[in-house]
């Protein structure tokens, strides 16, 4: 613009497009197989997935894994896009070197669940031990006991498997998020030997939002009844009933987020470089400045498959359950179907409800936010140095620096009983 002054303009743009499918998808599908013959196409939740299950085990010998997670008939994707405008003003004046700017960004995550367990999950190993098939509960004074034939290859020919694990469906997430921000510094070269700086940082940073606008799930306490905690074994899967489930669809006066946002996020930071014998060759460097970012796409996509009716449904050490026992989803057998889980003993410690997708009680998990927090990731950075030049063109260095972090999510963390998916350290 003139001698003392420019002006800094960019733009940038990236959009990344990954498709993935089989290339004879009908050679993973169940059509004509003997698990479709025997009435276990879907799984226990019956969701329609007709693609054959991961079969797999922690064995180092014994049964090949079939880890092919499922892969709906158009293909899976990421569809991924980013641009972002910078505009940089920097400035000289006197003593002072002064710069303003603003960026301003979106983002957007369109993408199915990579290796989705919608078509079941199936594991074997050698310890597992299962119960015989029956049609009818075994009188009281029977006494049941499961077999273990201590060998992996052989629970998987007699279908007694040590884990199971599906997903209820495999839906489309497609996320968004915009930033705005203003920035501010000013270098003061208050004398030959110091030099001051000072800035700061406006930060608009809303949450991921769902671009269906259906919204995440968050957590309301206030809903759910202490009084009565066995009202989660009783959940079906309408995940919409569930108790202290709720979001925007529902209530429109819960954000499409799930969480708010505060108007501005502040990130101040100081720095001094002070030139201890006005010769360069003695000086001394620090500062001090918080650093904003913002929580990632995982926290609130996990939130949102709540809300679009995805629902984890896993069991571990499967009750001595057979394949049999776990695919009958029905309390009464019906011809030669055998008693589903638990119903050995004219239980139904494995029922499930006669939704279009039912779930077994108390092996549902479900994620949600906290519809309070408003707040983001921020990082505290502080750093002094001494540089001191030494002969022969060497430089001796003396950093100390701490860096700090709060409001950092730990979703990924296992919580016992967890319920936010979020913890705030």
């Amino acid at each position: 613009m003139n001698n003392s002054t420019t002006n800094e303009l960019a733009g940038a743009g990236l959009y990344f497009d990954q498709p993935e499918q089989f290339e004879d998808r009908a050679l993973a599908l169940d059509t004509g197989t003997p698990w479709a013959a025997a009435g276990y196409s879907g799984g226990p939740l019956r969701n329609g997935v007709n693609q054959l299950p991961r079969i797999y085990s922690w064995e180092t010998t014994g049964v090949p894994n079939f880890s092919f997670g499922y892969v709906p008939a158009g293909g899976q994707y990421l569809k991924k896009f980013s641009w972002n405008l910078t505009d940089n003003l920097t400035t000289i004046y006197r003593t002072h070197t002064i710069k303003v700017g603003a960026y301003a960004e979106q983002t957007r995550n369109n993408q199915v669940t990579l290796g989705s367990d919608a078509n079941g999950n199936i594991l074997f190993d050698r310890y597992e031990g299962c119960l015989p098939n029956l049609q009818a509960p075994a009188p009281a004074s029977t006494t049941l006991s499961a077999s273990s034939l201590g060998n992996t290859v052989a629970n998987f020919l007699a279908g007694c498997p040590g884990g199971y694990s599906q997903s209820s469906t495999d839906p489309s997430i497609d996320m968004y998020f915009n930033s705005l921000e203003f920035y501010a510094t000013d270098q003061w070269k208050v004398s030959p030997k110091l030099t001051l700086t000072f800035g700061i940082r406006f930060s608009h940073l809303p949450p991921w939002t769902d671009s269906h606008g259906i919204g995440a799930a968050v957590w309301d306490p206030t809903k759910y009844n202490p009084i009565q905690p066995d009202v989660v074994g009783t959940m079906n899967a309408e995940t919409s009933t569930w108790p202290g489930i709720s979001w925007h669809k529902l209530n429109s006066s819960i954000p499409v987020a799930g969480v708010g946002t505060r108007a501005l996020f502040y990130s101040p930071r100081v720095g001094i470089a002070y030139d201890l014998y006005g010769n360069g060759k003695s000086v001394f460097r620090g500062g001090w400045g918080a650093y904003r970012s913002r929580d990632s796409y995982n926290v609130v996509a996990a939130a949102l498959t709540t809300s679009i009716d995805l629902v984890d449904h896993g069991i571990v050490g499967n009750d001595s359950c057979t394949l049999d026992q776990l695919m009958n989803y029905s309390d009464t057998p019906k011809g030669t179907q055998v008693l589903p889980c638990g119903g050995d003993n004219g239980g139904t410690t494995f029922s499930f409800s006669s939704g279009s997708t039912p779930i077994a009680p108390g092996t549902a998990s479900v994620n949600a936010v906290d519809p309070k927090d408003n707040e983001q990731p921020v990082t505290y950075n502080y750093n002094l140095t001494l540089d001191q030049r030494l002969p022969f063109g060497s430089t001796f260095r003396s950093p100390m620096s701490e860096t700090r972090a709060r409001t950092l999510s730990l979703w990924a963390i296992p919580q016992t009983r967890c319920i936010a998916c979020k913890t705030r350290m």
